[in-house]
């Protein structure tokens, strides 16, 4: 049973739980220790008749799930689930209990993102961290139902990529960055590497001998690939080989063991990347498109390889989404261009004379 303690003013409750002893500090007012305690008792009792544990603290069950999920994520990841749950809390600051964080919540938190303007793409993104807490809160015993299934994401129609830079854009962009930047570029263009794979590259990850670079968890740069199917392994385009192997010896020179380095040994940093390419495309606005990013370099590379007629299959595993339906969707084919080229080259049976 748990039992209320004061010090310095300060009201505690222990407990004893899964073969730990525990304690919280709860409030000045005795009453509200008190009631804390009542409510404890209750989740006490009730994971140990094996029923649903109604009075479980909100607050209690966010620290759970972010010792437990969110801090072996990518850091980049880990920021967008924080900034989900900074969002939730700032909508949302009376929630108390797990049992309150119900699918009526979350279609509430939908309808206010979108007044406040955000994408459909970002309010399906934060939905998506929210309702995997739903279905974690539903394993744990804290919900009755798993309610995730309820709420239902928006639809985005025209999902494809609006934007892949031409042959033009990527010879301009290539001479206005820095040397790392450089070699960044080269990855994510001739490789198909996101910008966070690109600055983690060691030089051990680089198979010269059998053209491959292996990407992979970096628990000792506190990194890892946005998902299991993002660990493989990339082969390296003979075009690139021979930039790649200078800037190989390049950084082994500067005793740098990350391929993307600053002439210093420094590695490059990925949210350096991306400032400076907001800078870059604010000092040259008319000649380079404002929907250009790192990741644009991706969908180039995949552009590429489609019309080349590489396999879907075989670009997935290459570029590392999970399914062909992510990669076909980044494919760019409405080029007017391309659809002239490909009609011209059909062969039509019917002959019409004048």
């Amino acid at each position: 049973m748990p039992h209320i303690c004061k010090r310095n003013k300060i009201y505690y409750v222990f407990w004893y739980e899964n073969h730990k002893h525990h304690c919280k500090a709860i409030s000045p007012s005795y009453k509200e220790a008190e009631k804390w305690s009542a409510n404890l008792t209750l989740r006490l009792y009730a994971r140990k008749n094996g029923m649903p544990v109604r009075f479980y603290p909100f607050k209690d069950f966010v620290q759970e799930y972010i010792k437990e999920f969110i801090n072996f994520k990518a850091p980049r990841t880990q920021n967008r689930d924080y900034a989900t749950l900074n969002v939730f809390f700032r909508l949302f600051p009376n929630i108390e209990y797990v049992k309150d964080f119900n699918e009526l919540l979350l279609k509430q938190y939908i309808q206010i993102r979108t007044k406040e303007g955000k994408s459909k793409n970002t309010i399906n993104r934060e939905i998506g961290t929210l309702k995997n807490m739903q279905k974690v809160a539903f394993d744990k015993g804290y919900l009755e139902y798993n309610i995730a299934q309820k709420t239902k994401i928006l639809s985005v129609k025209n999902n494809l990529a609006s934007y892949v830079p031409t042959e033009n854009d990527l010879k301009f962009i290539f001479n206005k960055l820095n040397y790392p930047l450089q070699t960044a570029f080269t990855l994510g263009f001739g490789c198909g590497m996101r910008i966070g794979e690109s600055c983690h590259i060691e030089l051990d990850d680089i198979d010269f001998n059998n053209n491959i670079i292996h990407i992979k968890p970096k628990p000792h740069l506190s990194w890892q690939p946005k998902n299991n199917t993002s660990i493989r392994d990339v082969p390296i385009h003979p075009v690139i080989k021979d930039f790649l192997i200078e800037r190989y010896n390049f950084a082994k020179n500067k005793k740098s063991k990350l391929l993307c380095c600053y002439e210093d040994g420094r590695p490059l940093k990925e949210s350096v990347a991306s400032s400076f390419v907001i800078k870059l495309k604010k000092k040259y606005p008319n000649q380079i498109d404002k929907r250009f990013h790192f990741h644009t370099l991706r969908h180039k590379f995949i552009t590429l390889l489609a019309d080349s007629g590489v396999p879907m299959i075989q670009i997935k595993n290459i570029v590392g989404h999970a399914t062909t339906r992510i990669t076909e969707n980044v494919y760019y084919h409405s080029s007017n261009e391309r659809n002239v080229e490909s009609i011209s080259n059909a062969e039509i049976p019917l002959k019409i004379d004048k």
